[in-house]
């Protein structure tokens, strides 16, 4: 009986404990319109932040960033014995202050042996993704000083970056430095910058959607990283003026988001599409902003992705118009050279069949080269097939929005799930890009080029196949919001063909 209630006295202490684990890992939550930030009610500490992002008002929420781990730890590097105390000492919210922008939480310690204390002050953004973060020594009296000048912050992404609502693997994340209106890994930020951060910089952690980052907002602090950032920590260190008692930092953590940015869209910008030239940067940025346009507008994004298509289709009819011309222009050329190189061919080898084949182009009034025109057309394509790649395929908005049968706009469409993985293609049969190359082997099918001779014609729709089922295994695995803009694409086309098949039966039927 006494072994019995023993057992039971340890049962409730343990539940009890348990309890008061849980309380303290619960923390104090504070909600923002986009966020909940979690603190720690025993020293102030950052524990986690839970945000959403909705592209539009009418669009569905979407889970994004999800801390499981501190978000930041601090340490004093030069000083043991205040590192400890630091670190042991109890913090007590001393005042909540709110107002229509922010929300503001001041953190008050213990008092040291001194009298000296510490302050954290966290400032929330109520309607960004934005968090001020100040950290105040504050002494007695005005002769007393702690000696503090090297002092470090950690920031931490463990479980930082959730999976996409409809991905089975998480994203991969890096670390990211931004300086100088451009994204560096770690190791060409440490050659480049020599792993010195301003108060322009900004380091930390992103995937393909979100980012967790930081940087200094006081010129008094040089913000150096001991070494470059790893995949689960970047340790910043500051180094502090002397006598300095204040410093303050910014942390973002939300979407990659030109819109979500605010006040940081010029330092926050480079996230977005940053492998690109420049040039092509730029297209990338005009399509985006043309997309939200149309999501607005619409209210649909799969259908909007239709629109863009639609509209690109139409802003390029010009160089599509001068592109098919060369295109005819460099088939005439090659059914003309056709029969006399098929002959040239056959009767001669080597230097001579070479030497032969140039005169019969001198002869004709043709430059050897005249092939590279049927080039042309296709690199006037290829930057906005990369550009309109980057818009959709690094567009959060598209997170989780569904379309049709497409659960996801955001990955592949996933159409039914096989009872077998295939490597490179996955588990799921991903309908979309079969329905494109289907569209894009019925308009080679009816491609017609009446300046083609029939063997050519049959060598051009043979390539227009070869390409269709290149496309279709590159396709497989893109996102389904790229592969539905590329299918339009292919519809036009196939339009296009079906107009020009129609004038150029009308006009054989008039000459007959």
């Amino acid at each position: 009986m006494t072994t019995y209630k023993r057992f039971i006295t340890y049962l409730i202490a343990f539940i009890c404990c348990l309890v008061r684990l849980d309380g303290a890992m619960a923390g104090m939550p504070v909600q923002t319109d986009h966020q909940q930030y979690i603190f720690s009610s025993d020293n102030g500490d950052l524990l986690a932040i839970h945000s959403t992002y909705a592209s539009y008002k009418d669009a569905q929420s979407v889970p994004s960033v999800d801390t499981i781990a501190p978000v930041l730890s601090f340490a004093v590097l030069d000083n043991p014995a205040l590192n400890d105390a630091f670190i042991n000492l109890r913090y007590l919210l001393e005042e909540k202050q709110e107002n229509h922008q922010n929300i503001t939480l001041i953190f008050k310690s213990e008092p040291l042996n001194s009298g000296a204390y510490f302050r954290k002050i966290y400032t929330l953004s109520k309607k960004e993704y934005f968090m001020d973060v100040s950290f105040a020594i504050e002494t007695p009296d005005e002769f007393s000083h702690l000696y503090v000048t090297r002092f470090q912050i950690t920031l931490h992404q463990t479980g930082m970056f959730s999976t996409s609502p409809h991905s089975d693997t998480p994203e991969a994340r890096r670390a990211v430095f931004i300086a100088d209106k451009d994204c560096f890994s770690p190791t060409n930020f440490a050659e480049e910058f020599n792993n010195v951060l301003t108060k322009e910089t900004w380091a930390g952690f992103r995937d393909r959607f979100f980012a967790l980052l930081i940087k200094p907002l006081n010129d008094s602090i040089k913000l150096e990283t001991s070494e470059p950032a790893s995949t689960d920590s970047a340790l910043l260190q500051f180094s502090l003026q002397p006598f300095d008692d204040f410093f303050f930092f910014r942390i973002y953590a939300g979407p990659i988001d030109w819109y979500s940015f605010g006040n940081e869209k010029e330092t926050l910008s480079p996230l977005l599409y940053n492998h690109l030239w420049f040039w092509v940067r730029y297209i990338s940025f005009g399509l985006f902003f043309l997309l939200s346009w149309l999501i607005q507008i619409t209210g649909n994004h799969g259908l909007s992705i239709i629109l863009l298509s639609l509209t690109v289709k139409i802003l390029m009819l010009p160089l599509v118009h001068v592109s098919d011309k060369w295109q005819a222009d460099v088939n005439t050329k090659k059914t003309l050279l056709h029969p006399h190189l098929k002959e040239i061919k056959s009767q001669y080898k080597g230097e001579e069949q070479h030497r032969r084949t140039l005169a019969l182009h001198k002869e004709l009034g043709i430059h050897p080269m005249y092939p590279l025109k049927n080039f042309l057309g296709l690199f006037v394509q290829i930057p906005i097939f990369f550009a309109a790649y980057h818009t959709l395929g690094e567009n959060v908005s598209l997170s989780g929005i569904p379309f049709l049968w497409i659960r996801d706009l955001a990955e592949p469409d996933q159409f039914a799930r096989l009872p077998f993985h295939l490597f490179y293609f996955g588990e799921y049969l991903n309908l979309l890009p079969f329905l494109m190359t289907a569209i894009t082997v019925v308009t080679a099918f009816l491609f017609q080029d009446r300046s083609l001779s029939e063997d050519l014609l049959k060598k051009q729709q043979l390539n227009l196949y070869i390409m269709a089922l290149f496309f279709l295994v590159l396709f497989y695995t893109f996102p389904a919001g790229m592969v539905l803009y590329w299918t339009m694409n292919n519809v036009l086309s196939l339009v296009k063909t079906l107009i020009q098949k129609s004038f150029s039966g009308k006009s054989r039927g008039e000459t007959g």
